[in-house]
Formats: C-alpha cells, structure tokens, sequence
C-alpha cells in the first residue's frame, strides 16, 4: 500500500505477479434434467473464451453451453435416455488466469427416480417429547439414486404441491436395495431407536409439516415429479396400541402401492417401535401368505455355558403382522414358570430368545417343558400354538 494514497502515472504499489498456475478441474456433476446436465469445477471459467469449447457427446449434439461463474451448464439434442450411460469429452476449458485444463473424458449415468424406483418406506409423525420426525426411503431400482437431487414436500387442501424442500444439499448416494432415513436431528433418533446402520441415517435440511393426526408425505425429483406418495392417519396405527407416541407406520410390501392404507402397519414392539435404516419389522415378502409358522431352532436345550443351545429360540412368521402376542411356559402340570411377552404387538418375522429363567429369575429344573403361544388379532382368528421343550444338563 502506498504512503502518499496512491500512485497515479507509476506501477500499482500492491502489483504482483499472478502466482495461480492450476488448471480448473470439475468437483461434481448434476443431472439437471433429461436436456441438462450442470457441472461445478474447482474455480471460475473463462467466459471470453466460450467459442471455442469442444464438447463431444455420445449420439447426441450440444445445443447450449452456459457459464456462471464456476458451473458450466451444458444441454443436448435429442434428450438423454434416461438409466443409460453416455460418454462426453470437454476440451479447451481454461480459467479467468488462462490455465487451460487438459481434456475432459467423463461418463455420465442418467438416473433420474421415477415411480417405484425410490419408495417412502416409513414415517414417524409423532416422536416422543423431544424428539424428531423422520422418513426413510427404500431404494427399490438397479441404480444408486443421489437423494441431494431429491425434494419432499406435501399437499394443501387443493392437492397442490406446498413446503417443497430439498433433501439434503450434500451428495448421498443411496445403493440399489437399501434403505436411508432423513431426519433434522439424526442424534435424537440414535438416542431413541437401535440402528444397526449408522450411515443410514441423515441430517435433512428441513422436512414438510408432518402432523400427528393426517397427513401427505411426497418424494420428488428433480424436475418435482412425484416419484411417491403416502397419504397417512393416526387411525392407521394398530387398535391395540393405547399411545401412538414414538411409534412409526411401517410399508409391509414393497409391491403394494404407497398409497393404500391396508400396506401400512404400526412397528413391532418386539422392533423397539420402529425400525430406522433397515428392514421393517412389518414387511412381507408373499402377500398371499394366509398361515403363521412357529419354529423352534431345537427342542433339547442345556444351559451349562457350552455356547450350544445355551437358550431357547423361536421363530414366529408368516401372516403375523397386527397381532398381539402373549407367551408362556408350563410344566407339565400345567403350572406357569414364565410368561416371556406380555400383550406385545408382534412384526411379520419374529426371533425370539428365552433365557430360560423363571419368573423368580431361577433357571429352569431338568425337565419337560410345554411353549404355549397365544395371538390375537381385531380382525383375524385367533391363533395357538402348544409345542413340548426339554430342559437337560
């Protein structure tokens, strides 16, 4: 800086030499729309020297080359296939010091979600005092979907689209047949749930007003095209819950639509009341499946500490989804040793493990043993299940 204030006729006192000698280089590509694809590089590009960019498209011409600032925003003709992968070449790219880049060679998967391809897969609308909202998506396509592309929002009473918000505005790619949760505050949904998968829970920027009666869920791409919806109420919970608090809706069956209210299920209490980052407890793989299956791992169980059938374990599954489950086991007089669930809500597949101590916390006398299920449901028969156990040392 000059003493006097200035240095009018002579070389600027704060002259230097331009010390940038790093080409541009592209930081990340955006799939704007089936015509556009936007490209972010590490600085500003040279505007002035627009004319003579080169870019080579796979089957398909360049019709407007765009610049602001660091994004180059490129459109083509005729439009992308959507879900195939095109090549591009970009050359003569240099920044505002004249740093020219060497050429460009990128491969650019088209995968814009359309219907079925992302699924809302479960909702908390009503968490605990304290707690956090959360949506969770289920990756139902082939191709990894980049959920910062993405937009949720609701309806208002016209069914208009309103509270429309991206997603994230960091880069999430989210892999074929997996399942991620949006939440604004992932810490209140460790301290609440077990989450086997912690990357599988982010921090969205904002979520639509998701009230604790009714309400609509949308998921959006990028061009705010509705890739699905669910239309929830509190009714929709299981009639023998007395508190829906801190309870999520889970999907049943990834083939049925988003929209009909008989694939929604309350959370298996066996799950904790929800099941954030991976598979539902509600969900079933045959929705024609009419029967409930109870099997036991073994029959003979010995608990002295070998680490072998040390426990009983039971699988409950089938068409067991809404049903209350109770559990007991007897002597053979008919005596009750322990009651192992108490009026539990149960999932569609249950695996269930029994210390065998007794309800005066004693292990089990050698001996036979008799498993008594008992499940009911508001709509359906009622189910039992007698099976005999044995208790060795």
């Amino acid at each position: 800086k000059s003493e006097t204030g200035g240095t009018p006729g002579y070389k600027n006192s704060i002259s230097s030499k331009n010390i940038d000698s790093e080409a541009p280089t592209i930081l990340s590509k955006n799939i704007k729309s089936l015509n556009e694809i936007e490209l972010l590089f590490s600085e500003p590009i040279d505007t002035s020297n627009i004319s003579s960019i080169i870019i080579n498209c796979t089957q398909l011409e360049v019709t407007s080359v765009q610049i602001e600032k660091a994004t180059v925003s490129i459109e083509v003709s005729p439009a992308f296939t959507n879900k195939n992968r095109y090549s591009i070449n970009i050359s003569n790219i240099s920044d505002e010091c004249g740093n020219m880049a060497d050429m460009f060679q990128l491969s650019i998967l088209i995968n814009i979600p359309g219907t079925n391809d992302l699924l809302i897969n479960e909702l908390l609308f009503n968490p605990v005092p304290d707690g956090d909202d959360f949506i969770e998506f289920y990756n139902n396509s082939d191709l990894p979907v980049d959920l910062s592309s993405l937009y949720l929002g609701t309806r208002d009473e016209l069914l208009h689209l309103k509270s429309v918000a991206r997603i994230t505005t960091q880069k999430h790619l989210l892999q074929p047949k997996c399942y991620c949760v949006a939440t604004t505050n992932p810490i209140h949904v460790f301290e609440q749930y077990r989450i086997p998968e912690k990357n599988a829970i982010i921090k969205a920027d904002k979520l639509p007003p998701m009230y604790n009666n009714e309400g609509r869920v949308l998921l959006l791409n990028d061009s705010l095209e509705v890739v699905d919806e669910v239309y929830y109420q509190e009714s929709m919970h299981s009639d023998w819950l007395y508190d829906n608090e801190g309870v999520s809706l889970e999907r049943m069956s990834l083939m049925k639509p988003s929209i009909v209210r008989e694939n929604w299920q309350s959370a298996s209490s066996l799950a904790g009341f929800a099941t954030p980052g991976y598979r539902n407890s509600q969900q079933i793989e045959n929705i024609n499946e009419k029967d409930i299956s109870v099997e036991l791992e073994s029959e003979v169980v010995s608990p002295n500490g070998d680490n072998h059938n040390d426990e009983l374990v039971l699988k409950i599954s089938g068409n067991s989804s809404g049903y209350l489950i109770n559990l007991f086991v007897f002597d053979v007089n008919g005596l009750e040793k322990k009651r192992i669930l108490n009026n539990d809500l149960a999932g569609s597949s249950n695996r269930i493990t029994y210390s065998l101590l007794n309800n005066n916390g004693l292990l089990l006398l050698t001996g036979t043993y008799i498993l008594y299920i008992e499940m009911i449901h508001t709509k359906k028969e009622k189910f039992t299940y007698k099976k005999a156990f044995h208790v060795t040392r």
